[in-house]
C-alpha cells in the first residue's frame, strides 16, 4: 500500500502554499503540492479548506496533473490544516464515511483517532493527543502502535486482529496498558471500530480511548472509604475487640485468597486508626523488621483482623501510653504483624500470613521482566502467559522499581549481562541457605540459534528447580545441558 506525503498550510495561506512535513529525500525535496493536484481537484480542496474547522476530518478523491487520481485526507488543527495525499487505493471510498463520524465524535471527552486500512493515522482528536503527549505533526500518517506498551504478548493482539478483520464482528473492546510520549504507562478502556466500503473491503479503522486512570483513583478513594466505614462499624462490635485469627496454615486461606502485602495493609489500617489514637492521648508506633514479600491472604478479612486489633490496643493503653505495630518477616518466610500495648497484663496478639512459591495454576504469580535492549521479552512473554504467569515488562530503571511496588513480583527476569539496579536491590533475593524473596533469573542470548540460555537462578535449591522446570516447560530453556554455560 502507497505512504502518504504528508502537507501542512498555515492559517490564511492557500493551497498552492501548502509546506511538505517530510524531509528533502535523496532524490531532493518533495513536488509542491499543487504540482500535483489538477486544477479541478485544487478548487475541491480550497472549498473544503474553508469550511474545516479544528479537528474535523473530510477525505477526497481528485484528480491529479498526472491524469491519475489521487486520495487527499485533510486534517484540521491550531488554526493550520494537515493534508495527507497518495495514489488512489482500490478501497479507499469507505473513507469519506469515516471521516465524516471521527469529526462528530472529535468533539466528545473520549479520546478519538481514525486510520486507513493500514493502519496510518489519519485524525486524532485534541483530547487524544493530549492523552498521549504527542505532538499532531508526529503522529498523522503513521501507525498507532506508536503508544504501545508492548505490556501484552503478540497473541493478544492477534485475538484483537482477529475480530476486527471478522466480517461478523468488525469491533474490539477491552483494556489495554500504553505508553505516554513521557514514557509513563497508562490503562484505558480501548474501542475500536472496522469500517469497509460498498465491495466490503476494509476502508479503515474508528478508535474510541477513555482514560482509566481518573476511575482508578475513585475506586482507591471508595475502598479507602469503605475501610473507615467499617472500622467505625467494628469499633461497636465488642465480639471482634482484642480478636486476631491465626492464619499460619495454608488450609486456612480463606477462597478469596489473593495476592497482597501485609505490611502495606497494616500500614494504611495505622493511618486510619491514627485519629483515634489521637483523641485517646495514645501513640502508635510503627516499626519495619527484614524484607517485605508478596503473601496470598482474603484481603477485607485481614484488614478487619488489623483494625479490631489495633482498637482493642488503643482502648487498653493508658493516656498518654504507647501502641507498638510491628511488621517482621519470620524465618519461614511468613509475615507477621505484631499488635503490642504497654503493662503487663496487656497481651501481645499477631496476625500472620503464609509465604508460598509453589509455582503451579492454583497458585497466584507474578513476573516482571527487564528488558532495556528490547530483545527479552519478545522471547519470554507469550510462554509466560501460557504457563498462566501475569507478566509485565520493564524498559527503564524507574518502570521496574514501579512494577516491583505495584505488582509484588515474585520472579524477575533479566540479561545476565545487566545487573539487577541498585533501586531494586530490596526486592532482589538474600543469599544463605532460606532466600525466601522473589527468585532472579538470569538468561543470556545462545550464539549459534539465538534461543535464550539459563545462566542462574538465584532461589534456594528446592525453588531453582521449579523455576526451571516452569521455564522448560514453556520452552523458554533447554532441558539439556549446553556447552559453555556459565
Amino acid at each position: 500500500m502507497e505512504s502518504w506525503s504528508r502537507f501542512r498550510i498555515a492559517p490564511g495561506d492557500a493551497v498552492t502554499d501548502a509546506e511538505p512535513l517530510e524531509p528533502p529525500g535523496p532524490g531532493g525535496p518533495a513536488p509542491p503540492l499543487a504540482a500535483l493536484l489538477a486544477s479541478e481537484g485544487l478548487l475541491r480542496v480550497e472549498l473544503v479548506l474553508g469550511r474545516l474547522r479544528d479537528h474535523e476530518a473530510e477525505f477526497l478523491r481528485v484528480d491529479a496533473r498526472s491524469g491519475l487520481g489521487l486520495d487527499v485526507a485533510m486534517f484540521a488543527a491550531a488554526g493550520a490544516t494537515f493534508l495527507l495525499v497518495r495514489p488512489v487505493q482500490a478501497h479507499s471510498s469507505g473513507l469519506s464515511r469515516l471521516a465524516f463520524v471521527y469529526s462528530v465524535l472529535a468533539r466528545s471527552r473520549d479520546a478519538v483517532v481514525y486510520t486507513d486500512a493500514s493502519p496510518a493515522i489519519l485524525g486524532a482528536s485534541a483530547r487524544w493527543l493530549e492523552l498521549y503527549g504527542v505532538p499532531l505533526a508526529e503522529v498523522l500518517g503513521r501507525n498507532p502502535r506508536i503508544v504501545n506498551s508492548r505490556q501484552a504478548p503478540r497473541s493478544f493482539f492477534r485475538t484483537i486482529w482477529g475480530d476486527l478483520t471478522d466480517p461478523q464482528l468488525g469491533s474490539w473492546s477491552g483494556e489495554l496498558v500504553n505508553r505516554r510520549a513521557s514514557g509513563e504507562l497508562i490503562r484505558v478502556w480501548q474501542t475500536i471500530t472496522t469500517f469497509r466500503d460498498a465491495q466490503e473491503a476494509v476502508a479503515g479503522y474508528l478508535g474510541v480511548t477513555r482514560d482509566l486512570n481518573p476511575y482508578c483513583e475513585v475506586v482507591a478513594r471508595l475502598e479507602r472509604s469503605n475501610r473507615e466505614l467499617a472500622r467505625l462499624n467494628r469499633l461497636q462490635d465488642d465480639l471482634l475487640r482484642g480478636i486476631a485469627p491465626d492464619l499460619c496454615a495454608p488450609s486456612d486461606l480463606p477462597p478469596s485468597a489473593e495476592r497482597l502485602n501485609l505490611r502495606s495493609l497494616a500500614r494504611a489500617e495505622r493511618e486510619l486508626a491514627a485519629d483515634r489514637a489521637h483523641r485517646c492521648g495514645v501513640r502508635i508506633r510503627w516499626r519495619e523488621e527484614g524484607l517485605s514479600l508478596p503473601s496470598v491472604g482474603d484481603k477485607n478479612h485481614l484488614s478487619q483482623a488489623i483494625a479490631a486489633t489495633l482498637s482493642a490496643a488503643v482502648e487498653a493503653a493508658p493516656p498518654g501510653g504507647e501502641v507498638e505495630l510491628v511488621s517482621s518477616q519470620l524465618a519461614d518466610g511468613s509475615q507477621e504483624i505484631l499488635v503490642a500495648t504497654e503493662g503487663a497484663d496487656a497481651p501481645k496478639v499477631a496476625v500472620r500470613l503464609p509465604f508460598d512459591w509453589s509455582p503451579f495454576p492454583d497458585r497466584l504469580w507474578a513476573a516482571v521482566v527487564f528488558d532495556p535492549a528490547e530483545k527479552l521479552w519478545a522471547t519470554v512473554a507469550e510462554s509466560l502467559a501460557n504457563a498462566g504467569i501475569p507478566a509485565f515488562v520493564a524498559q527503564r530503571e524507574e518502570e521496574l522499581y514501579r512494577l516491583c511496588q505495584q505488582e509484588l513480583p515474585n520472579l524477575l527476569v533479566l540479561p545476565a549481562e545487566i545487573p539487577l539496579p541498585e533501586s531494586c536491590r530490596s526486592f532482589s533475593p538474600a543469599l544463605g541457605a532460606h532466600a525466601l524473596v522473589p527468585a532472579v533469573c538470569r538468561l543470556r542470548h545462545g550464539s549459534k540459534s539465538g534461543q535464550l540460555v539459563r545462566v542462574s537462578i538465584d532461589a534456594n535449591p528446592g525453588l531453582t528447580r521449579e523455576i526451571e522446570a516452569l521455564f522448560v516447560c514453556a520452552g523458554v530453556i533447554d532441558e539439556r545441558p549446553i556447552a559453555g554455560e556459565v
